[in-house]
């Protein structure tokens, strides 16, 4: 181990005989190291982590998401007591709701997050409580006496960490319930943010049809030795004859999926994460080749005392060990100020970050971390010393100890290193390039995104949505098609007095308009329902069956959101109960349905999905009176979500229904209120409290829960302006280290062959052809680097693919600026080193000579 600390002890000496040198190589060097140990902890906490639960791996997400779309895997409750009693590759299965709860205490009431599970859901974690007991079955049925499980967080700021807290009486929105026990301060599912779990009640009616019951999160523990695939395979056989057995709301394209909890939550985030990991390792990558050059120029300067170290008997591997020692001392240098930067980094991400990203604020800097720092230091080393100490170990003793010669040897004959440098220079270029063509992409997508036509306008509107329990008093009793009319009609009546009460706010200075919708604005989630083109109408195509999202309004809705209308007109006051049913289309529905044909004037027929069931096509079945029809009266322009959330081939458009007419009201979402939207000409939330007493004088138990429009639509760009803004980032550090690299490979060469221009200036050379000889040299290195760049940056662009929106990975304009953006620097860096040169004055360096 002797010839270990010496070397390090001469590698120490050389630091310190240099120090400007070893500062600059070491910050270059700590830039790249952070930035990969701060990616390299973001990924390990977000994707490999294990969850806080023994045998997590083997806690899956079960049950159907949309075809061909993210989304939560989701179960009814028939399908959960299907797969719970005919399973076989599943030790135990469970669900969740997440909900939300008021808690009414001697402070005032306190919103906190919660959820009701099945009780199975404990036992499949493996979670006891840290006090008191967990839920029984018995405890999960109607009429059961209400209980609740506190968070560690909750039974601290509530009750003072107490012990006595079993069998307390809390109040939960309104309703007494009993204390049973606390949770362990890790427990968090299935958010960290979870503070109450109740029992998850699931009607008998629901348990019995999937028709109109209200899914949940489907949870599972796989035995011993069953994969997920396997299970996938199984629980979608269970499913799909669960889905032949029972008729279902139609336009339902989903598909079976079982994967792992840890990465399904994990999923989202993925494409950015990569992102993070390519953009860090190219950056990375960019610092080993500038140190690589500045080493390789060093090479000169110490030319001499290694001829000497050879000289006195030191063979081409002792020399080569001795330099690949010195670069990872460098390196690991720079790896100790490089945790220092990822550790700032990582403190810094949950706030810099945009949205919920799962564990991000439990990421730290643990041992994992630190080894990967150590690994990438070393490699880092090895990486941009192998070349310095290859070239440099070949010494020709006579010629370098001939002081004589090696002053008089001149231009690239003498150097060595520029045929290394050069390459590196190519391959700063080559990584500037891929990442400024990334940032670009993704400039250009934010660009996109927020000049994105939307189909209305969203400034200066508010929308308030108001949820009240009274909403799912009604579905306390199983869905039934006889019952339809009565509830259109008590639908329509709560409309009605609720949209009367709300004309006083229009008619507030500063608002334009009131109106009220069955769902949101900026969503694809609803219910679908597939209408056919009846026969009376003109079309030549009756019985064309199209899928549509339903979405019931008041009149008034098209002047809040200002929808374009292409044809027709939209509803007005007289399109209420007792006059002919209306319907107003979106282009891409009447495109689908009536083809090239003018679709005002059309008439839409519904389709029952329990005659579809049936194998009945009359549109009728048991208890139903007969089809609804709608004559169309308007086309208006499609409402077009951004950020790829439109869904492909679920549905080919909406319908918009009038709110004060006999519809479809009875399959608005359970437990929710009308969306109450106005528009006003100034400040909109200044209305909010004008909503809130016109909610609280009618529904005193609603909760509104108000936001801008264009909040909302602030926030639907918020993860593509963080992509965009870590990608310009990376890619102006990579501009700078490529311009550094070409400006610092120059300068040496001219500082190396002020002789030769000096000779070249007194035979007659102007400064002109000095100039146009060092920006020759560069700019071929550039382009050179420029070529292969763009064939890199083709292949590379493609991994950022599914994150890009309105524009495509080989974009002809991004990737021509890119490249006269790097031309540009590229030139300009070449120019200093160029004008320096044509300064050299002949007489003095033949003076010198």
């Amino acid at each position: 181990m002797e010839w270990i600390f010496r070397e390090l002890h001469q590698a120490g000496r050389q630091m310190i005989a240099h120090p400007g040198f070893a500062l600059a190589a070491v910050l270059v060097l700590a830039v790249g190291i952070g930035a990969n140990a701060a990616t390299f902890s973001v990924i390990n906490g977000v994707l490999l982590r294990p969850l806080p639960y023994p045998d997590s791996e083997a806690v899956v997400s079960v049950g159907q998401v949309p075809v061909g779309r993210p989304g939560v895997a989701m179960l009814s409750p028939t399908e959960l007591r299907r797969l719970q009693e005919d399973a076989r590759s599943f030790e135990r299965l469970g669900g969740v709701r997440s909900a939300s709860f008021t808690w009414t205490g001697p402070d005032g009431p306190v919103r906190l997050f919660g959820a009701a599970v099945t009780p199975s859901l404990f036992a499949l974690l493996r979670t006891s409580p840290r006090l008191g007991r967990l839920f029984t079955e018995t405890e999960a049925v109607e009429g059961a006496l209400r209980v609740v499980l506190l968070s560690h967080r909750a039974w601290s700021s509530q009750f003072g960490a107490e012990p006595a807290v079993r069998g307390a009486s809390v109040v939960l929105n309104e309703e007494p319930h009993t204390v049973l026990g606390v949770l362990p301060e890790d427990f968090e599912f299935p958010f960290p943010e979870t503070d109450i779990w109740t029992p998850l009640v699931v009607p008998p009616y629901e348990s019995e049809t999937s028709m109109n019951a209200r899914p949940f999160m489907g949870i599972g523990r796989l035995r011993d030795g069953v994969s997920p695939e396997q299970a996938e395979s199984e629980a979608r056989v269970i499913i799909e004859r669960v889905a032949s057995e029972q008729p279902r709301l139609p336009g339902l394209h989903r598909e079976t999926r079982v994967v792992s909890v840890r990465e399904d939550r994990g999923r989202p985030f993925r494409p950015a994460l990569l992102l993070l990991a390519v953009a860090s390792g190219l950056v990375l990558l960019m610092t080993c080749a500038n140190v690589a050059g500045v080493l390789l120029a060093r090479g000169i300067v110490r030319q001499r005392e290694l001829a000497v170290r050879g000289a006195l008997g030191a063979g081409r591997g002792r020399i080569v060990r001795q330099l690949l020692i010195e670069s990872v001392v460098l390196s690991m240098t720079a790896g100790v100020i490089g945790v220092a930067v990822a550790f700032g980094i990582v403190r810094a991400a949950p706030a810099l970050t945009p949205g919920y990203v799962p564990r991000l604020a439990e990421v730290g800097i643990d041992g994992g971390v630190l080894a990967f720092t150590a690994t990438v230091s070393v490699v880092a080393g090895l990486l941009f010393g192998t070349a310095p100490a290859l070239a440099w170990s070949r010494v020709d003793l006579a010629r370098t100890l001939n002081d004589a010669a090696a002053a008089s040897a001149g231009g690239f004959g003498r150097l060595r290193a520029n045929r290394g440098q050069a390459v590196l220079v190519v391959a700063q270029v080559v990584l500037a390039l891929v990442l400024l063509t990334g940032a670009g992409l993704l400039l250009r997508s934010f660009v996109s995104l927020v000049t994105h036509d939307f189909g209305f306008e969203g400034a200066n509107v508010v929308v308030a949505e108001i949820t009240d329990p009274a909403d799912s008093a009604g579905l306390a009793e199983p869905f039934r098609l006889a019952d339809v009319e009565a509830r259109d009609a008590l639908a329509r009546r709560a409309s009605a007095a609720f949209l009367a009460r709300l004309e006083r706010i229009a008619a507030l200075p500063g608002v334009d308009a009131v109106a009220l919708s069955s769902t949101r604005l900026l969503t694809r989630t609803g219910v679908v329902w597939p209408f056919e083109v009846a026969r009376g109408s003109a079309t030549s195509d009756p019985g064309r069956e199209v899928s549509a999202l339903i979405r019931n309004v008041t009149p008034d809705y098209a002047d809040v959101v200002r929808l374009r209308l292409r044809a027709g007109r939209f509803f007005t006051g007289g399109d209420r109960e007792g006059a002919p049913r209306v319907a107003v289309v979106s282009e891409s529905f009447a495109r689908e349905a009536f083809g090239g044909e003018a679709a005002v004037g059309q008439r839409l027929m519904s389709v029952s999905p329990v005659s579809r069931f049936r194998g009945r096509r009359d549109g009728r079945s048991d208890g139903e009176s007969g089809p609804l029809e709608w004559e169309v009266i308007g086309v208006v322009a499609d409402i077009r979500l951004p950020f790829g959330q439109e869904p492909a081939g679920l549905y080919e458009g909406d319908i918009f229904l009038s709110m004060l007419q006999p519809g479809m009201d009875h399959i608005r979402t359970a437990g929710r209120g009308p969306r109450v939207v106005v528009r006003t000409d100034g400040d909109p939330l200044a209305a909010v409290p004008f909503i809130q007493e016109a909610v609280a004088d009618l529904r005193p138990g609603a909760r509104v829960n108000a936001t801008a429009l264009d909040t909302i639509l602030s926030a639907q760009a918020a993860q593509p302006r963080f992509y965009m803004l870590c990608a310009s980032v990376f890619g102006l550090v990579a501009l700078s280290l490529a311009a550094f690299g070409l400006y610092g490979m120059l300068s040496y060469t001219v500082s190396q062959r002020r002789r030769e221009i000096g000779i070249r200036m007194a035979l007659g050379a102007g400064r002109g052809q000095v100039v146009r000889l060092v920006v020759g040299q560069g700019g071929a290195l550039v382009a050179g680097g420029i070529v292969l760049g763009l064939l890199a940056a083709a292949a590379v662009s493609r991994i950022i693919e599914n994150v890009l929106f309105g524009v495509a990975s080989v974009d002809p304009l991004t990737f021509t600026a890119v490249t006269v953006v790097l031309v540009s620097v590229g030139l300009l860096a070449c120019w200093f080193p160029a004008s320096r040169a044509a300064q050299v004055d002949p007489m003095d360096v033949l003076r010198e000579a």
